[in-house]
């Protein structure tokens, strides 16, 4: 699909060059708008098709064969076969002091970042034993480790095949009503970006700042409203040691956030999920740290109308213990 910008690039200095070598004033200024302003909002058009056909699951940027057996095996003798050429290069060139020297501090950062992975499945290895991992919530975990033991440019390949595949999970999964404000929301943020381009292009600069400043700030509220409710909802302490616990059923679990670090190798530190819970004829929405498979059962509480709070044997043990610490002393 970016192929199709080299056509207002191609249709633009074609017309600049036809309209110099024939004298015709009005085909080189075509040409010339069209190069300032076709291309531009070629790109516009192109972003906007792409993200909608990621949301919507047209296009999917993951390749099955890679998260297989064979593809991880041939992936990483690829990569192992790398490291090795390049401890050749570093022993064969003359400053082999100083690249080895680097090289021991790439190993030393490689451990840490192993180390964390162990953690981070440590901490994912509910129940004991991999047995005890369902297949759904298994595919998961496995797939925020591939991400986290990929290096470089994979890393982030990875993370966006991730972030795409659970976007288009969550569309697809979103009710009629969500898909329908979804799109609004869309939609405006979309058609107030472009009103930007148009306003600078045309010299309204004025205009161009009252719809940045609205954009920009529709985005930082939506934010912050999903951050404060993820903060509700997973948190822990007195407030809650009153509330009744209720017993549902997960209809849906998808990724709400996620939290990365690095540059040039991404790391995904957190993820945060959302699990829609029915009981009875009743819908919530909890946020979660653990990945949760459709049908489990699960305890809750309420907060508020439709938000709730997962309680899991550790809160529930918390809990626990506040209450015994609140009991008045014989």
């Amino acid at each position: 699909m970016s192929m199709i910008v080299f056509v207002p690039i191609v249709l633009g200095i074609g017309l600049l060059i036809g309209g110099s070598f024939t004298d015709n004033p009005t085909a080189a200024s075509i040409g010339g708008l069209v190069l300032s302003a076709g291309i531009p909002v070629t790109m516009f058009v192109l972003v906007v098709v792409g993200l909608v056909l990621l949301i919507t699951g047209k296009i999917d940027l993951s390749d099955d064969k890679k998260s297989s057996g064979g593809g991880s095996a041939v992936s990483n003798e690829q990569q192992s076969t790398d490291d090795e050429d390049d401890w050749e290069d570093v022993n064969d060139d003359e400053s082999v002091g100083v690249k080895t020297s680097n090289a021991m501090d790439d190993i030393s950062d490689d451990e840490d970042d192993w180390e964390d992975i162990d953690d981070y499945d440590e901490q994912k290895d509910v129940g004991g034993g991999e047995d005890s991992i369902s297949g759904a919530r298994q595919k998961e975990y496995k797939q925020l480790a591939d991400i986290n033991t990929s290096r470089g440019y994979a890393s982030k390949i990875k993370q966006a095949e991730y972030i795409a595949r659970n976007s288009a999970d969550a569309y697809k999964n979103s009710s009629g009503k969500e898909k329908v404000f979804g799109w609004l929301f869309f939609g405006f943020l979309i058609t107030d970006f472009f009103m930007i381009m148009v306003f600078a292009f045309i010299g309204i600069f004025a205009g161009a700042i009252v719809c940045f400043c609205l954009f920009s700030g529709t985005i930082l509220i939506g934010l912050l409203v999903t951050v404060i409710r993820q903060k509700i909802s997973m948190s822990v302490g007195r407030k809650h040691k009153n509330r009744d616990m209720l017993d549902g059923v997960v209809k849906l679990c998808s990724v709400s956030s996620t939290t990365s670090t690095g540059s040039r190798t991404v790391r995904i530190n957190k993820v945060v999920y959302k699990v829609t819970i029915t009981a009875g004829e009743n819908e919530y929405v909890a946020y979660t740290e653990d990945y949760y498979d459709r049908g489990e059962k699960i305890k809750f509480c309420k907060i508020g109308k439709h938000l709730a709070s997962i309680m899991d044997e550790d809160k529930l043990e918390q809990l626990s213990e506040l209450e015994d610490d609140d009991e008045p002393l014989d």
